[in-house]
């Protein structure tokens, strides 16, 4: 008897611990500012839990205006170092990699960019 009040008291306790852990989660990413989130949402999305999260990948890059994806690459290379465009190859392959690639590029050209020459 006593054994199985051990076990209750760890689950619970550990249900518990896991929805404090993502309300910290939640709120950490609530104040921080909408390009910092979703940088670093991208990142973790790429790297985080050693394999890709396409799911998060793709609404980001759909939901987003090319603005707001410029600013999110921005704050991407400021926070890891990194280029989205380049993790994004590293990470992902096939048509999906193709794709997303594509729309980051894409981002470039509807902010005016041309190519040199």
């Amino acid at each position: 008897m006593v054994a199985n009040d051990i076990v209750y008291a760890m689950f619970y306790s550990s249900i518990f611990f896991l929805s404090i852990y993502k309300l910290q989660n939640m709120v950490y990413l609530r104040i921080n500012e909408p390009q910092e989130r979703d940088a670093e949402l991208m990142r973790d999305s790429l790297f985080g839990w050693n394999k890709v999260n396409l799911n998060v990948l793709i609404e980001l890059l759909c939901t987003r205006s090319s603005s707001q994806l410029s600013s999110i690459k921005q704050a991407y290379c400021n926070r890891y170092g990194s280029n989205i465009e380049q993790d994004v190859s590293q990470k992902i392959s096939g048509n999906f990699k193709e794709v997303l690639c594509i729309r980051l590029l894409k981002v470039l050209l509807d902010l005016g960019w041309r190519a040199p020459g």
